[in-house]
């Protein structure tokens, strides 16, 4: 019976930790985590390395803190501009 109570008072607790830390994540993603997924959509998504990084995902890290869209040879030249237009809009706005 001991073993039956801890594992419902273990269960719950893990629920409304993981139900609090899912409405958190909600609350408290920054403006650059939705600018990454943006430019990584733009990217090919093929995880080829070419650029230097282990991953598309990475890459548009990378691409926010300078790196240049020309070292992604698989990104066609399309949304290689879109891209380059993202990341001077985010450059132009001031920081708070």
């Amino acid at each position: 019976m001991d073993a039956l109570y801890a594992a419902i008072v273990l269960g719950s607790v893990g629920l409304v930790l993981g139900i609090l830390i899912g409405i958190c994540g909600k609350f408290l993603t920054t403006q650059n985590d939705n600018i990454v997924e943006e430019i990584y959509e733009l990217l090919p998504k093929i995880n080829c390395g070419g650029c230097g990084n282990p991953s598309c995902m990475q890459m548009a890290e990378k691409l926010l803190q300078g790196e240049s869209i020309d070292n992604c040879r698989p990104c066609n030249l399309e949304n290689k501009q879109v891209i380059i237009k993202k990341l001077e809009e985010i450059r132009k706005k001031p920081k708070k």
